[in-house]
């Protein structure tokens, strides 16, 4: 029996056992199934061929990947990966699969809510700043820049783009910062799947796939442009990865940066997007975005000092005094704990508002 194991994707960890002749789909009767639309019903097939398995794309929409090429064809060893769909598979592997070099795309790491209490960032200052910019904008166009402007200044990288799905769900590139002759963007099914069903920003690696730099490893940091109605697009930064190098070099307070900037973004474009042309049904008031920013920032500052209000100003950029007249504005006097000059810091754990 041939053994294949699912490295990366919604089935991670289960263990297929195959014979000389199996299918890989998502139809019912394949030996190897696997679920997502970006699956054919039997996308490909393995066949025995003198002492080797072959893998054959079986005229798939989106094709197969071994050890991160485009093939119709190819011969399968011990510890080879196959992509297909949100899937990344490995042929026999030899000791743990777990340990293995990506040799597709792989997440290296993810973050759901940028605003939990995390490692504490220099940049939340920058952050109020690029938000109540992000609300004055008037365009799709200029918020997509804006946004990307921001992210490339704070985030080394190598390209930028910020993409934006058009009326019949497809992404186009809305804004982009790239070397000439590098305006390649393709962003794996593996990667999507966290992006768009789960509404994850991550760090991930895969490799480029087409030429003139087909199979050079990159990193990624990904961040979904996500409202409550859905995802309507996502900001996505690379880097090359250096031959041996397994993480990229961006920190998880990169990617909590990223994701927070993504979610204003998206609301103000889905603001635009809702927003009615004047004559029809009148002007509506926006919601004050920048207020509610500055208030989920003040709040993670203090929970980051364990409610020390004057290291919390320190954090912020600001003067005590400063920070204390926000937080009579924002109504938190009362709900704050106040930490006494020779005390220890208060043990609290979040505030409710």
């Amino acid at each position: 029996m041939t053994k294949i194991y699912v490295l990366e994707g919604p089935l991670r960890g289960k263990t297929f056992e195959v014979t000389e002749l199996a299918s890989i789909g998502r139809g019912e009767t394949c030996a190897v199934r696997l679920d997502g639309h970006h699956i054919s019903r039997i996308h490909a097939r393995l066949e025995k061929s003198g002492d080797s398995m072959v893998i054959k794309d079986n005229g798939s929409r989106n094709g197969i990947f071994v050890n991160g090429r485009g093939v119709k064809e190819s011969p399968l060893r011990p510890n080879d990966q196959i992509e297909i769909g949100e899937h990344l598979l490995v042929f026999e592997p030899e000791g743990d699969p777990e340990q293995l070099p990506r040799l597709g795309a792989a997440v290296v790491e993810t973050v759901v809510d940028p605003f939990a209490p995390g490692e504490p960032d220099e940049r939340l200052q920058r952050l109020l700043g690029v938000a109540a910019s992000l609300v004055a904008m008037e365009t799709e166009k200029e918020i997509a820049q804006q946004l990307l402007e921001a992210l490339m200044l704070a985030i080394s990288a190598h390209r930028g783009f910020v993409m934006l799905q058009d009326p019949k769900g497809e992404l186009k590139p809305a804004a982009r910062k790239v070397p000439s002759g590098d305006e390649e963007f393709a962003l794996s099914n593996i990667l999507q799947a966290p992006l768009a069903k789960q509404r994850r920003a991550l760090i991930a690696t895969d490799v480029r796939r087409q030429q003139p730099n087909e199979g050079k490893r990159v990193g990624i940091l990904a961040a979904p442009l996500a409202t409550k109605a859905g995802v309507i697009g996502l900001a996505y930064l690379d880097v090359a990865l250096a031959e041996g190098e397994a993480r990229p070099p961006f920190r998880t307070a990169d990617l909590r940066f990223a994701a927070a900037l993504a979610v204003f973004a998206a609301t103000r474009i889905a603001q635009l997007r809702r927003i009615a042309p004047i004559g029809l049904v009148g002007e509506r008031p926006l919601p004050d975005l920048r207020a509610a920013f500055e208030k989920e920032c003040v709040v993670e500052a203090l929970q980051q000092k364990k409610g020390d209000l004057d290291g919390a100003a320190k954090l912020l950029g600001l003067t005590r005094a400063t920070l204390d007249e926000k937080l009579k504005v924002m109504g938190l006097v009362t709900t704050l704990p106040v930490k006494p000059p020779s005390a220890p810091a208060a043990d609290w754990k979040s505030v409710q508002t």
